[in-house]
């Protein structure tokens, strides 16, 4: 099973769309310790919900190691939060992961450094790649994740025309998720 990796507005994003539950029970779901503290905060979209996933094994909490990477990201020259920088700093430790990382200075960074990530609004249309979700449902989630997120033109206009071969790696081998 392939681990994936959350940030806070991803997670938060996924779990307004209804998709959470499904794609938790597709991967082994990975969120960083302060990632982990944002989304459980009183009163935040999905508090009950990520705790209960945390019982059910469905969701991990891991804390970062200091290391290189982990100060890199954490450097001033950056600007990138504590959550992004967390969530990247665990990827070196996860084999066969990837992450989900809505934040714009996040996903440049992965980008800079080939680790590979896809957006809250690319979830869809791995899961209907996946076979969990018709291709009318995807479409509706999609547009609904455009609705609920602050995507640019340029973002959405990728994720509605990209292939099925550029989803190819984050396609789950095989989901035991609820729905």
């Amino acid at each position: 099973m392939k681990s994936l990796l959350i940030d806070s507005s991803s997670a938060i994003l996924l779990y307004k769309a209804e998709l959470f539950h499904l794609v938790a029970g597709g991967y082994k779901m990975i969120m960083a310790q302060s990632v982990f503290k944002e989304v459980t905060k009183r009163g935040y979209p999905g508090e009950n919900a990520f705790n209960s996933l945390l019982k059910k094994d469905l969701l991990f909490v891991e804390k970062p190691k200091t290391n290189e990477l982990l100060e890199q990201t954490r450097s001033k020259n950056n600007q990138m939060g504590k959550g992004e920088s967390d969530t990247i700093n665990l990827y070196p430790y996860f084999s066969d992961s990837f992450l989900i990382m809505d934040d714009g200075r996040g996903a440049k960074w992965c980008k800079q450094t080939n680790i590979p990530f896809i957006n809250a609004l690319l979830v869809p249309k791995v899961l209907w790649l996946s076979d969990l979700l018709t291709k009318e449902s995807c479409m509706t989630k999609m547009i609904s994740l455009c609705e609920l997120g602050r995507y640019s033109n340029k973002i959405k206009n990728y994720a509605f025309s990209c292939s099925p071969e550029d989803l190819e790696f984050f396609v789950a081998e095989k989901f035991t998720g609820e729905t």
